[in-house]
């Protein structure tokens, strides 16, 4: 420690760390406008961060460090600045990202979706798709592009199928890219892409 009159000078070629010791204070009452004084001043100086350093022979030597930056200076985390929208649950900055700040998770059930594992997709296993009074032939079409895609026949009862050809279905191939084929009576088509069938 050095009085500031009496600073030794520094090597330029090497990397040094400077503090600044602002105020001493004794924890009473009273201290609130000085402390805060300090505090400004210290963050003035040390470009957003500040120590605090007990020196009660009890603690002695612990520090907590404080920064006026929103961030961690260890590790570099952030956060954004605080402000009323970060607490709002109905705002997308403050909404929950795993629930959208609906306070509930939406699942399916795939015993609903597929109620009659006895049934194959021809006959309408998939029952959201099959139950409509004029299914899509779209829908059909996806279904089996996925069932190519594993080698799966489209007549096969729902219990009978691969367990990976059934995730598929209800869940997606994942990074897999499936081979669809539409074909509407008036035009043809055919695509690639990741399915997420249901």
């Amino acid at each position: 420690m050095h009085e500031i009159d009496a600073v030794p000078a520094l090597n330029k070629k090497l990397k040094h760390d400077i503090e600044v010791v602002v105020d001493r204070v004794v924890v009473r009452g009273d201290i609130q406008s000085r402390l805060a004084d300090s505090l400004e001043t210290a963050l003035g100086l040390a470009d957003g961060i500040a120590f605090a350093e007990n020196a009660d022979g009890k603690g002695e030597g612990v520090r907590t460090v404080f920064s006026a930056k929103f961030a961690c200076p260890v590790s570099g985390f952030t956060i954004d600045e605080i402000e009323p929208r970060l607490f709002s649950f109905n705002n997308p900055f403050g909404a929950c990202p795993s629930c959208d700040g609906l306070g509930v998770k939406m699942h399916f059930n795939p015993e609903l979706v597929v109620p009659d594992p006895d049934l194959s997709i021809e006959d309408g296993a998939v029952a959201p798709w099959s139950s409509s009074s004029v299914p899509s032939p779209y829908y059909l079409m996806a279904l089996k592009g996925v069932l190519a895609h594993y080698g799966a026949k489209i007549d096969v009862p729902w219990k009978k199928l691969p367990a990976k050809v059934r995730d598929g279905i209800l869940n997606g191939t994942g990074e897999d890219e499936v081979t669809i084929k539409f074909n509407d009576g008036n035009r043809k088509f055919e695509t690639r892409k990741r399915s997420k069938v249901c």
